[in-house]
């Protein structure tokens, strides 16, 4: 980390105004004042992806495929962190290829989805129970659905869909809105700048 979260805060904002410049010409959005910011820099991460390679588990390093297994990632939550190293002993013994989207919901299960390119044997999902609340398999040839364990409510959407990993911030963002209709503030129109699944 190369520079303090209140300045990346303000950096963000000054990348969105510029890129919102760009595509909306002569629009004025220098009074832009809101922003909800987290209460936290670290731990708040309810999703990640871990790849899988012949029984070995962790994140591929940058713009390559080089499996990098992490001890502690600190922007994830802390039942995340645990839930990887348990993974981490799951998987040692086999030699599966592929992936699994670990989540945290907001009463705090923790979900898995696994997708490997054969079939997961009933023993090993057995020992990940052991781990995750909810287990869950698919074929990484099939667009198969998941269970959203992540803003609450359940609802399908396809595996690799973007969806709001920051719970706290994502809450923060809806109550912002709904005070802004509320408060009467003169808007009838928002928009949902989301490259993804998002909320409204």
């Amino acid at each position: 980390i190369y520079i303090s979260y209140s300045e990346q805060i303000v950096l963000k904002r000054e990348m969105l105004v510029s890129e919102l410049k760009k595509k909306t010409g002569n629009l004025d959005l220098d009074g832009i004042t809101s922003q909800v910011v987290p209460s936290q820099a670290f731990g708040y991460r309810s999703a990640a992806r871990i790849q899988l390679h012949k029984g070995k588990i962790g994140f591929f390093k940058e713009k390559t495929n080089q499996l990098v297994y992490v001890e502690e990632c600190p922007v994830i939550s802390e039942r995340l962190q645990g839930l990887i190293s348990g993974l981490k002993q799951a998987f040692e013994p086999t030699k599966i290829n592929g992936f699994a989207e670990i989540t945290e919901d907001l009463e705090g299960r923790t979900g898995l989805y696994l997708y490997s390119e054969k079939k997961i044997k009933v023993g090993l999902i057995e020992r990940l129970k052991k781990y995750a609340d909810v287990v869950k398999t698919g074929d990484m040839d099939n667009e198969t659905k998941k269970e959203n364990l992540l803003n609450g409510g359940d609802f399908n959407y396809l595996p690799g869909v973007f969806v709001q990993k920051n719970h706290e911030i994502n809450k923060k963002i809806k109550l912002h809105i709904e005070g802004l209709v509320k408060n009467g503030m003169g808007r009838d129109t928002f928009v949902e700048l989301f490259a993804g699944s998002g909320n409204f």
